[in-house]
């Protein structure tokens, strides 16, 4: 019986790790800091984001951005500056998932801040609304589901520990001044930023 519990707490210590190096090698581009240039915004490919737009900004273990380049778009969608044209007032959500979740295309936070965003983009269509606003929705991502469900609640402490060094990094902080920076150039005194965090 002490075998076993030895065995189990030995797994449930090493699972996190080998589950972790795993994902880093399937994945080497997802921790590729050196994409740095300017994201498809920045090069003036739909340089005027439509309002619902969701953007993701993923980030490493240590807090940092796995692309610049992610920023740099929210960055350009939120500035949202049309040639010629005032600037309209800007609702900018920001969302950062929890455990258990991560920037992929299936992950139910992800899905479920889309539809957030969405209804967020009708209600600023509906009539009687004083101040329309331009919502972009900004998800922030990092390697918080690591393995398939079930044995992914080993990694509790394991991710505990990444999304400690992520908070000291102060990365997300830093990434809302930046998008905050661009809009005061624009003076508007509407723009309204809604943070949500999720532990």
């Amino acid at each position: 019986v002490l075998w076993l519990i030895a065995g189990c707490a030995m797994l449930c210590w090493i699972y996190p790790f080998l589950v972790a190096s795993y994902v880093q090698r399937r994945n080497p581009a997802d921790e590729d800091q050196s994409r740095s240039g300017p994201g498809k915004l920045a090069k003036g490919i739909n340089e005027n984001v439509v309002s619902g737009s969701v953007l993701v900004i993923r980030l490493t273990d240590d807090g940092e951005l796995c692309r610049r380049s992610e920023l740099a778009d929210a960055t350009y969608a939120i500035r949202h500056h049309k040639e010629g044209q005032p600037s309209e007032p800007v609702l900018a959500v920001w969302y950062v998932h929890g455990w258990r979740h991560s920037a992929k295309g299936g992950d139910s936070d992800l899905h479920n801040f889309r539809k957030l965003i969405t209804k967020l983009k009708e209600l600023q269509d509906k009539p009687g609304v004083t101040v329309r606003r331009h919502v972009v929705g900004i998800y922030v991502g990092w390697n918080a589901a690591l393995g398939p469900r079930g044995p992914d609640l080993l990694t509790f402490w394991n991710r505990k520990v990444a999304a400690d060094r992520i908070s000291q990094s102060a990365i997300v902080t830093k990434a809302l001044s930046a998008t905050r920076n661009a809009r005061k150039r624009e003076r508007c005194a509407n723009d309204m930023t809604i943070l949500i965090g999720h532990s």
